[in-house]
């Protein structure tokens, strides 16, 4: 009966929109999800939690009255996970979700400024992106502007759109979810939005800083060169980024396939030149490529 009382009490004090949260968990760092969670507890009623069949969860046990987790016995993907974390909050009602990856931390205020910019018509409200091991990398975006490929993580989700678009492309392990969803909203004619007011802080894998020059940014009040980050993620992850840039390429149509396709080609020369083990990320890269066009012929016979 509380829970009920409290989603009502929600709904009223956000004009309409019920709002929940949800993570998704793979071996966490646990400091990093109670971090968050506290924070999020404070802005919102409801957490839910999915973690993917992970060693390290007794700390999920007791980690706030607000979560309800959700344990998976094996992990079966980013994709089937996040949609699990929708389909929950749809069933228990609520209207709008926010999704995290475990190693996000809201800042203060977070959820009030995208709710501010939720709409019927607009599926996602996204935030700016501050990588915690990227100090010297700032976003010039400023107010409210429309967005075309945000990632999933501190995104404000439409549940209703979702519903309507079938949710996350569970073709997709890992990498490139975002982007076809992102895709299908767009298709459909519903807006993405980015709140540059709202800042969220997240981790690229592991990224450092190389001598790689990669540009010029505008930093301190001058022009200064910008340098190439490396990211260091699993080899395996290389595997899944290729295989799904060419099932997301494949579906990309009108005006926005120029620019993924100058994305894909940017990740190819950052991968293979600025990350460690060459050899190794090529040969993912490689099996991705391949595995993913097999993927789409074959898609493509059963049309």
């Amino acid at each position: 009966m509380r829970e009920w009382w409290n989603l009502i009490m929600s709904c009223d004090a956000n004009n309409g929109h019920r709002i929940c949260a949800g993570i998704v968990t793979y071996n966490p760092n646990a400091q990093d999800i109670i971090e968050n969670v506290e924070e999020l507890s404070s802005q919102v009623n409801h957490i839910y939690i999915v973690d993917n069949g992970s060693k390290n969860t007794t700390f999920l046990e007791n980690i706030s009255e607000n979560c309800i987790i959700i344990q998976n016995k094996d992990n079966n993907g980013l994709a089937v996970a996040l949609n699990q974390l929708v389909s929950r909050a749809e069933e228990d009602g609520y209207t709008d979700i926010f999704l995290f990856d475990q190693d996000s931390t809201v800042t203060e205020g977070f959820t009030d400024l995208l709710l501010s910019c939720a709409g019927d018509d607009v599926a996602i409200v996204c935030p700016i992106i501050k990588d915690k091991n990227k100090p010297d990398r700032g976003d010039l975006v400023k107010g409210i502007v429309e967005a075309t490929r945000p990632i999933t993580s501190g995104g404000l989700y439409n549940i209703n759109i979702w519903s309507k678009l079938h949710g996350f492309c569970e073709d997709y392990f890992i990498e490139l979810i975002d982007y076809d969803y992102d895709e299908k909203c767009l298709s459909a004619g519903y807006k993405i939005l980015q709140q540059s007011s709202a800042v969220l802080l997240q981790e690229g894998g592991h990224a450092e800083r190389t001598n790689w020059p990669c540009g010029i940014t505008r930093g301190q009040g001058r022009m200064q060169i910008k340098f190439a980050y490396r990211y260091n993620y699993s080899s395996n992850r290389y595997y899944q980024r290729y295989r799904n840039y060419i099932i997301f390429l494949s579906k990309v149509k009108g005006k926005r396939k120029t620019k993924d396709e100058m994305m894909y080609m940017k990740s190819i020369i950052h991968d293979i030149i600025i990350e460690r083990n060459h050899c190794e990320n090529i040969r993912n890269i490689i099996k991705g490529i391949r595995d993913g066009r097999a993927f789409v012929r074959k898609s493509e016979e059963h049309e």
